[in-house]
Formats: structure tokens, C-alpha cells, sequence
């Protein structure tokens, strides 16, 4: 690494630095770092990464109320936490990137451009050298939903630690530019959706995954761990560029897509086939983009019109669903799994 860092490091003692509320925590922090607990034993460290999206809190609250019970894990454990000046922007843990930056997960991978893509080449290159034993990157949905592990290469280690944190586990299709699509060539690297942001239970999760998998005396040891929901390679649902997406309870007039206001909830078990997702504009469905694997079922297979509304054509799994607009345009409506 040349140049000045944009890191920070932290060591033991935590305890002005935690106050009295996660956002006492996050304001202490200023800026990115990387915090090191040290183990007992010498064996490989395991790596965390957590608020990689700013508005996505729950591994970091889950961390700080980890780092305030003076664990003692068997391992050095490494936790990298990143996009804190957006989620230092008021209202805090609201913003996904700082204003006028671009998506810090999305900027893994050469050139490493800007302000995010000196930072993502930082925090990756101090990961390699790391060569953790694994590495779990913390997020949420951004609406209400499911927890479950999101892995580049589906084995009995990514199968085991997703089973830290939920026995749901998808296969991530699109290639994104996400920090565990570079570093999972080199070891074990699993991302976390701790459940949405809404959700109550996201943290405690997030909490009980991270007590799990860095207190744990051996990642590996036991039979191999078979998760209860396996899902592959999902197809990503975006919105062209330069549309107008609206959510609602009904069709707006002035949008290019409009979708309804509680399609989050549709992260939560099965869609039947016929269920409303919203409404199409003068675009029709050229205004939705597909993303999927090559070969991959046509976008009519999978959703119909039927007098200006999007249905569902099939069963259907639907994932990370979010009821924000600049998210919606930005990243991704939902994802597709047909069943």
C-alpha cells in the first residue's frame, strides 16, 4: 500500500470509544478502521467486515455489543468497518454511500477509481496479506426479509459458515465487484444478509453469528453443516437507467414503473404464481432490466402483464425486495429465484 492510509487502527481497550449508544460508536470512529481483538491461541485470524453499505447497521451494532463483552476468542479476530462516513451522515444509517460517492461494494475490482476504489484496494489489500482463516461481510436488506449466507462457491465451508448465521444459503449469480467476489479465490468468504433493516431480530442474528463464528475453538471440525434452504444463482431485476421508479399503493401516473409499497414483504416465504407486484408505465416492460445467469428463463416466463400490472408468471422465491427508491434505481429492484 502506498500513500497515506485510509484506515484507521484500533486495538483493545474499546471502552471510550463504544459510549453509550452505536451511534456514540460511530461517531467516535470518524472514518474507516480496523479494530483487532486479540486471541487466545495462535492459530489463523478469522476477518469481519461490517457497514461495507451505510445504511445496512446491524452488524455493527452486533460488533460493538460483542467488543463490550470483553470476549476472549481462541483466534486474533480482524474487523474492518468501512462506509462510516456515510453511516455517520444524518440521519445516520440512512445513506448506502456518502453523497456523492458510488456503492463501496460495488468497487472491488480494477480500476480502483476515486475515493471508494482507494478504499475498497486498501481494505483488499490488507485482507490478502491477512490471509484470514475466512472472512464474513455483515449487511442487511433494506427491507423487511429473511436472513440467509450469499456465497461466490457453494462448499462445506461456506455451507458451514452460513450456518452460523442462518440455515438459508443462495448462490450469487451476477458478477458485481463485491469484496467477497476478490478475495474468495484466496479463502472462505461468505456475505451475511442478517435479516432487513427493519427487523427486530436482524441484530440479534448478527449477534449470534458473531459470537458463533469468532468464538468458535474450530471453523471446520464436525460433519459437514447441509443448509435447510438452498437457492442458486438468482436473477437480478433492475430498473433502466434514467426511469422513474414510484412506490405506492397504487399506479402513479408520472412514473415509469411504479411498485407497491409493501413488495418487501414478499422476502419472506414463497410468491404464487398471479401475486400483484406493481404497475407498468408507458414503458412497459422494457422499462425492467434482467440480470441472470447465461441461458437463464426469459423475463416473460417470469412476470406478466395483465392490464398495465406486474404478476407474477411462476412460483417464485424473491429476495432482497426494498421499498426505497434510491436503492431501487441505484442497485436492484429484487432478485428472482424461480422455483
Amino acid at each position: 500500500m502506498s500513500g497515506t492510509p485510509l484506515i484507521r487502527d484500533l486495538e483493545p481497550p474499546f471502552d471510550e470509544l463504544l459510549g453509550e449508544s452505536p451511534e456514540d460508536f460511530l461517531e467516535a470512529l470518524g472514518g474507516p478502521c480496523w479494530i483487532v481483538v486479540k486471541g487466545t491461541g495462535s492459530g489463523k485470524p478469522r476477518a469481519i467486515t461490517t457497514l461495507l453499505h451505510g445504511n445496512e447497521p446491524s452488524g455493527f451494532r452486533a460488533m460493538r455489543h460483542w467488543l463490550a463483552s470483553d470476549p476472549q476468542p481462541p483466534v486474533d479476530i480482524h474487523v474492518c468497518v468501512a462506509s462510516v462516513d456515510a453511516a455517520r451522515t444524518s440521519p445516520v444509517f440512512t445513506w448506502r454511500e456518502r453523497k456523492g460517492g458510488r456503492d463501496l461494494n460495488r468497487a472491488f475490482r480494477a480500476p480502483y477509481e476515486g475515493p471508494e476504489g482507494k478504499l475498497a484496494k486498501e481494505i483488499l489489500d490488507r485482507l490478502l496479506e491477512l490471509d484470514p482463516e475466512a472472512l464474513v461481510d455483515l449487511h442487511n436488506t433494506s427491507g423487511s426479509g429473511p436472513a440467509f449466507g450469499l456465497a461466490a462457491v457453494v462448499d462445506d465451508q461456506h455451507k458451514r459458515l452460513s450456518s452460523f448465521f442462518s440455515e438459508s444459503m443462495v448462490r450469487m449469480g451476477s458478477a458485481l465487484g463485491t469484496l467477497v467476489e476478490a478475495t474468495v479465490d484466496k479463502f472462505p468468504s461468505l456475505i451475511v444478509e442478517c435479516g432487513g433493516v427493519p427487523d427486530s431480530e436482524s441484530d440479534t442474528t448478527a449477534l449470534r453469528g458473531i459470537q458463533a463464528f469468532a468464538e468458535a475453538e474450530s471453523l471446520w471440525a464436525g460433519p459437514p453443516s447441509q443448509a435447510a434452504e438452498f437457492y442458486e444463482k438468482p436473477i437480478r431485476i433492475k430498473i433502466r437507467e434514467g426511469l422513474r421508479l414510484v412506490y405506492s399503493g397504487a399506479k402513479a401516473e408520472d412514473a415509469d414503473l411504479t411498485l407497491r409499497d409493501d413488495i418487501d414483504r414478499l422476502n419472506h416465504g414463497l410468491t404464487d404464481v398471479g401475486e400483484l407486484l406493481g404497475w407498468l408505465g408507458p414503458k412497459g416492460f422494457d422499462a425492467l432490466l434482467p440480470e441472470g445467469p447465461a441461458g437463464g428463463p426469459p423475463l416473460d416466463s417470469l412476470l406478466r402483464e395483465r392490464d398495465g400490472r406486474i404478476e407474477t408468471a411462476c412460483e417464485m422465491k424473491i429476495l432482497l425486495a426494498t421499498t426505497r427508491a434510491d436503492i431501487g434505481v441505484s442497485d436492484c429492484l429484487f432478485y428472482i429465484i424461480p422455483c
